[in-house]
């Protein structure tokens, strides 16, 4: 014995480009967080090859966070999956993994984020698993929001510069990229013309079971898209919400299939004089419209 640390599995170090840099410039955080200085290798001793082990006994599951004291998380439901592998890639069993993740508004369960989306009491923001014999994981969670770049230390959102920042578009391309990078709840708003699509399919097929889960999950991404845009709530629900679209619900519960069309319908043009009558009358070019339509609709 020399007393000198041995190293009995060397290290192999990572291969340049399969590990994210340290300062990256696309995560703009990470500049002060990063070593200025050359990294020390630190010989591996029995300490850092036996340890630490993490057991379930002492740190549980959660491998679902979308639901919290039996209450369903709002947002879009997806499923984290994958397989963890060393160096030769075999599978690394028995590895804990933990994942952290802001709601569907955008907001991190954290006494430091203080911005102004809101918090979702069913939502756990954060969850562990430990991997199986094949070294897989499965979470299931929401879709996360998109959060200010105020949070990552970049400059505050590009606001629109006038409420004419969509009618002096040069074309109706323009204008959906516009909606797309500047409304954040739009992606919400996207989901809805989807599930309205998958809507009216159930319909035609007399599956009004199927079609009251796509009315319930569009109600769901609407209130989403609400939060955001708390300002627009009043006249959304005066005008929308608890008009034409609830009463198409109650028709989808109560299977009465000429009520589901008569509401259905009055849906539609309930959307179609909304965009009209808020100046975005191009809105209602959107393919999605025609899909659903059994007759042209004339607006007056």
């Amino acid at each position: 014995m020399t007393g000198q640390p041995h190293d009995p599995v060397p290290f192999r170090p990572y291969l340049r480009g399969t590990q994210p840099e340290y300062d990256s410039p696309h995560y703009r955080s990470t500049h002060n967080r990063h070593p200025k200085l050359p990294l020390v290798a630190l010989p591996h001793t029995v300490t850092e090859i036996a340890g630490p082990r993490f057991s379930p006994k002492l740190f549980p599951a959660c491998v679902d966070l979308a639901r919290l004291d039996g209450n369903e998380a709002m947002g879009e439901r997806i499923i984290v999956e994958g397989v963890v592998v060393d160096e030769d890639r075999r599978p690394v069993p028995s590895t804990m993994i933990e994942i952290w993740q802001a709601n569907a508004a955008g907001r991190y369960a954290h006494s430091g984020d203080q911005h102004d989306a809101p918090v979702d009491p069913h939502f756990r923001g954060s969850g562990r698993i430990f991997t199986d014999a094949d070294g897989r994981y499965r979470f299931i969670t929401i879709k996360p929001g998109a959060y200010p770049p105020r949070a990552l230390g970049l400059p505050a959102q590009r606001r629109p510069p006038s409420d004419s920042w969509l009618l002096d578009a040069d074309s109706d391309r323009d204008r959906f990229r516009r909606i797309e990078t500047v409304l954040t709840p739009e992606q919400a708003m996207r989901e809805i013309a989807v599930r309205f699509l998958e809507m009216r399919s159930a319909i035609d097929r007399d599956r009004l079971a199927l079609a009251q889960y796509e009315w319930n999950r569009s109600t769901r991404a609407a209130e989403i898209a609400l939060l955001m845009r708390p300002a627009n709530q009043e006249r959304v629900e005066e005008e929308f919400l608890l008009g034409p679209w609830k009463e198409l619900g109650a028709a989808l519960a109560a299977r009465d299939p000429a009520g589901v069309a008569i509401a259905f319908e009055a849906t539609r043009n309930a959307c179609l004089q909304c965009h009209v009558t808020r100046g975005r009358a191009f809105l209602n070019d959107h393919p999605v419209f025609e899909a659903v339509a059994p007759l042209p609709v004339t607006l007056q």
